[in-house]
């Protein structure tokens, strides 16, 4: 399981704590996590999440304005930015302190650290020169302060065309060295063939690929009567099954679980008490959070139509074994055959969420007969059958 959080390092040093970046005043950061101030509440946060064994993973997306080149009073605007050629030294000691002040007082240690979006400059602009020599340089600071984060590859905005950016680190194998984790993020999908390209490098590298931010549209919160809706809830899970067919990561993070991009409605219910009325979103999720077995294996599999999209996933305890697969029905009510299955093997449970409700289960106690198991899919669905022997 992954998880991702903010380091906002405008305000853990707003302004520089002094002119040596090989000292770290840490008076001056310790002064700024006050009670109550959202630094304060950003380090609680992520010990949560250590604290729950949960992979995490560490992103900037704004320096402070006095590390750019283009310090303007416009930096809070989202305006893009690139680092000063003369405080790359100050930015790494920005960073390394910030992570080691979270792991000394919070006890809290990120798996892996980004700076997001950097190919694209959302907000922090880099070539794939720069980003190599990010990536050697803070690398091997990170090594010699003790700590275990290594740096993500990539966490590009869009999954397409990804050698250009990624090879220069990629071809230099002392970058290679402070490399954890490749990632990208899944904003306007791409064809098969760029998904198979991350996949392929991922494997090549022997590291995990991540997908980072997962999700149809970053502009969806400007458009929440969109996004509430079934057909858009459908259309992502079309991008997910792709992705996974095609990339096979090892994990995709939802962007995001919050008030921007939510996964339901709060509404009054009796008593006068608040309650959730989930949207679509997050029945479809639900297939793959609450019914694939967590450290389960992606199993390869094709679909003879293209409007049926299916992914499989092998998994479970030692004693139990489960086949889960998802089948997502973009067209028509059909009868959907899954062959190659192990003859014998007995359908656990069917679950569907359809227009009419989400991820209800239907009466299913079968047998694979043959390695052959026949199930009908309603039209425009999201269906999953689990296997066991």
């Amino acid at each position: 399981v992954f998880a991702r959080t903010q380091a906002s390092l405008a305000e853990w040093e707003p302004e520089n704590d002094d002119a040596d970046p090989g000292s770290i005043n840490w008076a001056a950061f310790e002064a700024r996590d006050i009670p109550g101030s959202d630094l304060r509440r950003e380090l609680e946060f992520a010990r949560m999440i250590d604290g729950r064994g949960i992979v995490r993973i560490v992103s900037v997306w704004r320096l402070p304005s006095w590390l750019c080149e283009n310090n303007s009073s416009e930096f809070f605007t989202g305006k893009t930015v690139k680092i000063r050629r003369d405080m790359e030294e100050e930015v790494d000691e920005c960073i390394v302190s910030y992570l080691q002040y979270a792991k000394k007082k919070y006890g809290s240690e990120a798996e892996f650290f980004s700076f997001n979006e950097s190919r694209e400059g959302i907000y922090v602009l880099m070539d794939g020169l720069e980003h190599r020599e990010l990536i050697k340089r803070l690398g091997q600071k990170l090594k010699d302060s003790g700590l275990k984060t290594k740096l993500i590859l990539g966490d590009t905005a869009t999954p397409r065309n990804p050698a250009g950016y990624l090879e220069p680190t990629i071809l230099d194998r002392d970058a290679m060295r402070h490399v954890g984790a490749i990632s990208f993020h899944s904003w306007g999908g791409a064809d098969a063939a760029d998904y198979e390209m991350w996949r392929r490098i991922a494997t090549d590298c022997g590291t995990r690929l991540v997908v980072a931010e997962g999700g149809l549209d970053p502009h969806a919160w400007k458009t929440p009567w969109i996004f509430e809706s079934f057909s858009y809830a459908l259309r992502q899970m079309r991008l997910y099954q792709q992705i996974i067919l095609n990339a096979a990561p090892c994990s995709i993070l939802e962007w995001e679980l919050t008030g921007d991009y939510p996964l339901g409605a709060l509404v009054k219910a009796d008593g006068n008490t608040n309650a959730i009325t989930p949207y679509w979103r997050f029945h479809l999720l639900r297939h793959y959070a609450n019914l694939t077995p967590a450290g389960s294996w992606i199993i390869q599999c094709e679909s003879s139509r293209s409007d049926v999209l299916p992914t499989a996933f092998w998994g479970g305890t030692q004693d139990r074994k489960e086949c889960v697969i998802h089948l997502l029905n973009l067209g028509s009510a059909r009868e959907a055959v899954i062959a190659g299955l192990t003859p014998g093997s007995r359908v656990v449970r069917l679950y569907v969420t359809d227009a009419k409700a989400g991820l209800a289960e239907h009466e299913c106690q079968c047998e694979a007969i043959g390695g052959e198991l026949r199930i009908m899919l309603p039209a425009r669905s999201m269906a999953t059958v689990t296997t066991s022997q």
